[in-house]
């Protein structure tokens, strides 16, 4: 604490003859969360508790009567029971937060139960020093005094010296989940969330909209998740994954899943024996997003569908991307292709680079490859253009590095563009 703030042997405690049963100028109990308060079964209003330990008793004396011990040892003071006020309101989510044990940070206490630390909660509770005193509060701790200090990046920590402190700890302004604190007695606020949501689909006809890793609060609660989906097919809705880190659709055999929308937020999305077809429209804006295939699955963009990837992405593994006839999808950042490319439909490349690692192949009297100004792709595999298919180039770059096969009726129509 800071030096100007008073120090626990500055507050005095009124004398038991004085105060024998209530006072209201006695400090509040800091207890464990186990003391009931009671003496010979009853509760009482006053109790003895360390300076320095996190210990509360009833009180020392020879009465049998409850709470009639009003002696307190060396080092202890009288002190009231906290009061729970029934009117206050709760907590906007009272398992929202927490308080972790004296020199853990917050990443500690979260990954001991199999979680991981909730960055934004954490930075929710060091908004400021009233804002932490009020989470306090609705953890059940009293707190008198406190302030915003700047020894470590702890944000909202409690101490539970007399009277109770809610101290805010911002280095450089900022609070952190790795954050620890020397001081053992002070415990900091955390929030975590669950590493995994799952999800279980056997009848594929009841998938709906699944806005998936997502709270009723439309806050992010998870950072893995994974829908596992029985056998067959199924038509759904819309589903957004909002999964930090993975988002996973599995099917032990292999499922035909038809959505409407499909929108990644989140960093890998990962499809074992899953065939995802697209309707209306597929998006991506998560830069550097992985979009991985393993050899049963593919991602299908269907006729009149669009997909947009105005974020970088990675398609891997080994599945199949297919535009089918009538589709769009358009590239507005750098993405790489780990894996078969089909079109039949409209290939956009509007801006940056595209890659190709494995091989292309434009099929149909509808299928164009269209590279824009100041774009460019690079295939490292064949691209094969068939009968009456179309690539399209102004003012862009092609590089053919694993061979261009054209067949006699295909169209190459091209404009201040370079081919190599």
């Amino acid at each position: 604490s800071p030096s100007e703030s008073p120090s626990p042997s500055e507050f005095s405690s009124p004398s038991p003859a004085e105060c024998p049963y209530v006072c209201e100028d006695l400090p509040v109990c800091q207890c464990p969360e186990d003391y009931d308060y009671t003496s010979f079964g009853e509760v009482c209003d006053t109790h003895c508790m360390e300076q320095d330990e996190y210990y509360c008793h009833p009180g020392k004396g020879n009465s049998f009567l409850p709470c009639s011990r009003l002696e307190c040892g060396p080092g202890q003071i009288r002190c009231r029971r906290p009061v729970v006020d029934p009117t206050a309101p709760p907590p906007r989510n009272p398992r929202t937060f927490f308080l972790a044990r004296g020199g853990e940070s917050c990443d500690d206490a979260c990954g001991a139960v199999g979680t991981v630390c909730d960055h934004d909660l954490v930075q929710e509770a060091a908004l400021s020093p009233a804002h932490c005193q009020d989470i306090l509060e609705h953890l059940g701790k009293t707190t008198h005094l406190g302030g915003l200090y700047e020894d470590d990046s702890t944000g909202c920590t409690y101490h539970p010296r007399a009277p109770g402190w809610y101290e805010l700890f911002k280095k450089d302004g900022q609070s952190t989940c790795s954050a620890r604190t020397e001081d053992l007695d002070r415990l900091r606020v955390c929030a975590c969330q669950n590493l995994r949501e799952e999800r279980h689909f056997d009848d594929l006809s009841e998938l709906g909209d699944q806005n998936f890793c997502l709270d009723a609060s439309d806050t992010v609660a998870t950072v893995q998740g994974r829908v596992s989906l029985g056998t067959g097919a199924g038509n759904g809705g819309a589903f957004t994954c909002n999964c930090v880190e993975l988002c996973e659709l599995h099917s032990l055999t292999e499922s035909t899943v038809s959505l409407t929308n499909y929108e990644n937020r989140g960093a890998t999305n990962d499809f074992r024996g899953t065939i995802l077809q697209i309707t209306v429209n597929f998006l991506n804006t998560i830069a550097g997003a992985v979009f991985n295939f393993d050899a049963s699955s593919a991602l299908e963009i269907h006729s009149g569908g669009v997909a947009s990837f105005t974020a970088a992405a990675t398609f891997a593994g080994s599945g199949v991307f297919r535009a089918r006839e009538g589709s769009t999808v358009s590239f507005s950042s750098a993405s790489t292709f780990q894996i078969a490319t089909e079109v039949s439909g409209q290939f956009l490349v509007e801006s940056e680079q595209v890659s190709f690692e494995e091989v292309v192949t434009l099929t149909g009297s509808n299928a164009l490859m269209d590279v824009r100004s100041g774009s460019r792709i690079v295939a490292s595999r064949t691209v094969t253009v068939s009968s009456s298919s179309e690539i399209r180039g102004t003012s862009g770059t092609m590089q053919f590095d694993g061979g261009l096969s054209m067949a006699s009726s295909s169209v190459m129509n091209l404009t201040s563009t370079t081919v190599s």
